[in-house]
């Protein structure tokens, strides 16, 4: 090849012979440089596939710490509703026993009022109508009747 090529360049004049060889180093220039360029700017296959595995893998942790995450929130939300349903118990208990007692108050004041003898299961309580038992008697339902409607 070189041997036509300096064949070529003998019947060229000068200037010409100068312009065709400078073209033809350029070319070998270009011929040898351009593979090495080409790697350097495109994506080997392996390292695309690198990069997607190590997407995967970090998606793949992520979906697994997603996935503990809503467990333990459901976990969370389990514990809140039985501690509400716990609690909600507790109040409706404590207030089903002060009910209790309001009503069981609001006997003994109705019967203090009907009659001098208050009755209770099985206790008798007996009151003597003089004149300083009637001003307690009127006093103390008076303090029952005001503590009773006053937590209505």
């Amino acid at each position: 090849m070189f041997k036509y090529i300096s064949s070529i360049l003998a019947e060229m004049s000068p200037q010409n012979r100068f312009k065709s060889l400078v073209v033809v180093l350029l070319s070998i220039v270009f011929i040898l440089t351009l593979p090495s360029i080409l790697d350097a700017l495109t994506v080997d296959h392996s390292e695309c596939k690198a990069k997607i595995e190590s997407l995967q893998s970090q998606g793949t942790q992520q979906y697994v710490l997603i996935e503990d995450f809503q467990k333990r929130n459901n976990e969370l939300n389990s514990k809140i509703q039985e501690m509400s349903i716990n609690c909600s118990k507790k109040i409706l208990t404590r207030d089903s026993y002060w009910a209790t007692q309001l009503i069981y108050i609001r006997t003994m004041v109705n019967q203090l009022e009907k009659n001098d003898k208050l009755v209770y299961q099985s206790d008798t309580i007996v009151v003597n109508p003089s004149e300083e038992d009637l001003t307690t008697k009127k006093k103390a339902i008076q303090n029952m009747d005001y503590l009773i409607y006053k937590h209505k």
